[in-house]
Formats: C-alpha cells, sequence, structure tokens
C-alpha cells in the first residue's frame, strides 16, 4: 500500500524544509492545522462523491430511516346504529318519546 522505504527520503526533506520555514515552536501547530484541512477536504470530497452517486443512481433507494412510517390508517365510518342525534338525547325529546 505504502512504500515507506522509498518516500522516506522524501518525507524527511519535506519535514525539514518544514522546520527552516516555520520553526521548531509553530511546526506542531501548523501540523495541526494541515490534518485539519486534509480532514475537512477528505469529508467534503465524500460528500460531493456519495451526492454525484445518488444523482447518477435514482432508482437506488435514498438514505435515510431504515423502515418507513406507517401510513395513517382510515378510521371505519360510523355506522347508523353507533352514531346519536344529539336532538334525541334532550330532555324535550324524550319526553316526546317517552324516554
Amino acid at each position: 500500500m505504502f512504500e515507506l522505504g522509498g518516500h522516506f527520503q522524501e518525507l524527511l526533506v519535506i519535514f525539514v524544509v518544514a522546520l527552516l520555514v516555520v520553526g521548531p515552536k509553530r511546526l506542531p501547530e501548523v501540523g495541526r492545522m494541515l490534518a485539519r484541512a486534509m480532514r475537512e477536504l477528505r469529508r467534503a470530497s465524500d460528500e460531493f462523491r456519495s451526492t454525484i452517486e445518488t444523482n447518477l443512481n435514482p432508482d437506488a433507494p435514498a438514505p435515510g430511516p431504515s423502515s418507513p412510517e406507517p401510513a395513517p390508517s382510515e378510521l371505519p365510518s360510523p355506522s347508523a346504529a353507533d352514531v346519536t342525534p344529539s336532538v334525541l338525547s334532550t330532555p324535550e325529546t324524550r319526553a316526546r318519546h317517552g324516554r
């Protein structure tokens, strides 16, 4: 994967030049900033790649929740026996109907 032996001399030259340019006190700070920039670049690259793959494969399921939300079920329509008009429940109509 990585051949450290062949590139060791190149890395050493880069380190020495960075040490001379930046200085020994700021070298760790510059190293952290460089690592942070590399992480951001990798994250942006991965996001860009996933966006391109999503747009090229519109038939593929979109990433999101593992199970879709269940659709609301229809409520059964009330039957005539379940519905009691409010007119029948008043005291006047009860007296008329003998209840």
